[in-house]
């Protein structure tokens, strides 16, 4: 099995580059190596320490020889996604399914994985909170190009968008806590702009349309935010 205790940076030392936070870069791709959500990840997707193991290492390498890492606007995601995909990669290889429930692999390898104690049952979504929290950070860091990008359907289209932006911000925040609630919900929908879903004289399957529509456009939106890689590697 591959020794873990360490990135093995034989075969796979960065290029040289002139930028001068290559250092910087290697400090923080090591400390996301290293961070146990990201390890969780490796062993959920994998289902296998060994291949979980390796898929790490090769990850590593890939992103140590990376020939613009300013170019990476989000490391800690760019490292999830490049490890899914080599996890799958290396499964296809090895002709392995895929599992989301580890159970029982830890019991052959002595002391859990990477000679840690033994992971508690996990499941991808582990992955799939990691993932939320960049596309959270996502959505800060344009949260005026998602809202311009929002359709503006009500009497007053900004604050239509800017509702459809809240409501896609806490679907995600659900997703990072594991807290399964309605955050699109008629109710949630009525309470951010009760003007619009409330609105005196508007008949029963008028406002139903504007629910459907308008959790349609929150869903739409996060459409645009979450890659499809993310969700199909």
């Amino acid at each position: 099995m591959t020794n873990t205790s360490c990135p093995d940076r034989t075969g796979c030392e960065p290029r040289p580059s002139s930028v001068d936070g290559r250092e910087d870069f290697l400090r923080q791709l090591k400390l996301i190596w290293e961070d146990p959500l990201i390890r969780r990840l490796a062993w959920s997707r994998a289902g296998d320490p060994e291949i979980a193991a390796d898929a790490l290492q090769e990850t590593y390498c890939v992103l140590a020889s990376h020939r613009d890492p300013e170019k990476i606007e989000d490391l800690r995601r760019y490292f999830a996604t490049t490890l899914i995909h080599e996890i799958y990669r290396l499964l296809r290889q090895r002709r392995v399914t895929p599992v989301g429930d580890p159970a029982g692999v830890a019991d052959s390898c002595p002391g859990g994985a990477w000679g840690q104690p033994r992971p508690e049952r996990i499941d991808r979504t582990v992955c799939t909170q990691l993932l939320a929290q960049a596309w959270l950070g996502s959505l800060a860091a344009q949260r005026g190009y998602f809202t311009r990008r929002a359709p503006g359907r009500s009497l007053d289209p900004d604050r239509y968008r800017r509702l459809v932006v809240t409501v896609a911000e806490r679907v995600l925040i659900a997703i990072v806590t594991g807290d399964v609630s309605d955050a699109d919900s008629h109710s949630a929908l009525r309470t951010e702009y009760p003007e619009w879903f409330a609105e005196e004289g508007c008949e029963t399957a008028n406002c139903h349309q504007r629910f459907k529509r308008a959790r349609d456009d929150v869903h739409a939106l996060l459409r645009l935010i979450i890659s499809r890689d993310d969700l199909y590697p």
